[in-house]
């Protein structure tokens, strides 16, 4: 006879307790209180706990520029704002933990030149043109992130209660962990702003949802303008897939239109500027830079984001993982719907699209579409994790 792991026992236990409800019943009530108070413990200690990452000063410049405020105002309103909110150990992390960051909170013309690259994320900063001053700027900026996150995970348990795949939630967890969940609820910036919009979008785009869904992806557009990869991807997959062809391509002719745009009108230095500065050779400032572009130096950035990526953040291990599960399902018979596969490749043809446009290591660029794939592949397993003696093999 096998014998039970003291853990089954305990559930089953607990299962046998339960009853009328079943043990399979009470076991997704466990897995769903636990997740829920994991993600109230991260929104909890994201407030008490708040991170003031750099990136957190050019946005909220970029705010103060666009009100028609000068250079140095800018400068000295941005960076006296994160000193007043940080301890004076962080502060001088922040304003001198390195060469750049010195040259930055010390030189407002540098400084200034550099705001562009922030300002393409138009919804941040309109979002955040509603504070009165920079201070409060960091304070709606960093609740922004706090209550996005929390909504990342109700979203993530609802997907999961609704196709009754509760029992997955110790799978999301960890996914979460690994994916730096808590340090972008914590932190300030878009990025989780865009993960919470997108998620619900992916979501609503399963439920055949659809106008909804490209709504809420065209919102998340104004926030990253690199969604515009995601766009493109439901184009390719509304073809291959014969999914609906005309939200996608409308969606997508719209977001691309904006994004050209944007681009232009807040003096956006233009892709390969921002290719080299972010994944070359930083600059100190962007006064005057104006690389030539070169397959050489391309195919550095790509190398440095394939190495960065795979020493110093999960996101490559997690994503093999998940193809990797992916492949058994398939192999040992569990049904994909057609619109399931299509979600499914959209979120893996916009992950290779993304790291091939602008190589980025950072996990955080791709949370939710491994996220995505993670739940919808839980909701064809539906896992349940009771055990009864029926199940005991002798």
């Amino acid at each position: 006879m096998r014998t039970q792991l003291p853990i089954y026992r305990l559930l089953s236990a607990f299962g046998n307790w339960a009853s009328p409800l079943g043990k399979s019943k009470a076991l997704s009530i466990i897995f769903g209180v636990a997740f829920l108070g994991f993600v109230f413990a991260v929104f909890v200690l994201s407030i008490f706990l708040p991170v003031y990452n750099y990136d957190a000063v050019p946005y909220v410049a970029n705010v103060l520029q666009l009100g028609g405020l000068s250079d140095v105002t800018v400068h000295n309103q941005a960076w006296g704002a994160i000193q007043s909110a940080t301890s004076e150990t962080d502060f001088v992390e922040l304003s001198n933990g390195d060469a750049y960051r010195t040259r930055q909170s010390s030189d407002a013309g540098a400084f200034a030149s550099v705001l562009p690259l922030y300002s393409v994320k138009l919804g941040y900063s309109y979002l955040l043109s509603f504070a009165q001053d920079a201070k409060a700027m960091v304070t709606l900026a960093s609740w922004t992130s706090h209550l996005s996150a929390l909504v990342l995970g109700i979203t993530s348990f609802l997907w999961m209660y609704r196709s009754r795949s509760i029992q997955g939630g110790v799978l999301v967890v960890s996914f979460l962990l690994l994916m730096n969940y808590l340090e972008l609820a914590r932190a300030i910036g878009p990025d989780i702003v865009v993960a919470a919009f997108t998620l619900i979008g992916l979501y609503l785009w399963l439920q055949k949802r659809v106008w909804v869904s490209m709504v809420l992806l065209f919102v998340a557009l104004l926030f990253r303008p690199d969604t515009v990869i995601l766009l493109f991807a439901f184009v390719l997959i509304s073809f291959l897939f014969k999914t609906e062809k005309w939200p996608a391509l409308i969606t997508f002719m719209c977001g691309l239109a904006v994004s050209i745009w944007v681009q232009k009108s807040m003096g956006h230095p233009g892709w390969w500027t921002h290719y080299y500065f972010s994944n070359v050779t930083i600059q100190p400032t962007l006064e005057g830079f104006e690389p030539v572009f070169s397959i050489v130096a391309w195919l550095k950035g790509f190398a440095r984001g394939i190495f960065m990526s795979i020493t110093n953040f999960n996101w490559v291990a997690v994503f093999a993982a998940l193809v990797f599960g992916l492949g058994a399902m398939v192999k040992y018979g569990f049904q994909f719907t057609h619109r399931q596969a299509a979600l499914i490749a959209t979120c893996i043809l916009t992950i290779g699209g993304k790291f091939l446009v602008f190589p980025l290591p950072d996990s955080r660029m791709y949370l939710v579409f491994m996220l995505a794939i993670l739940l919808t592949c839980l909701e064809v397993w539906k896992p349940d994790f009771s055990w009864s003696k029926s199940k005991t093999k002798t």
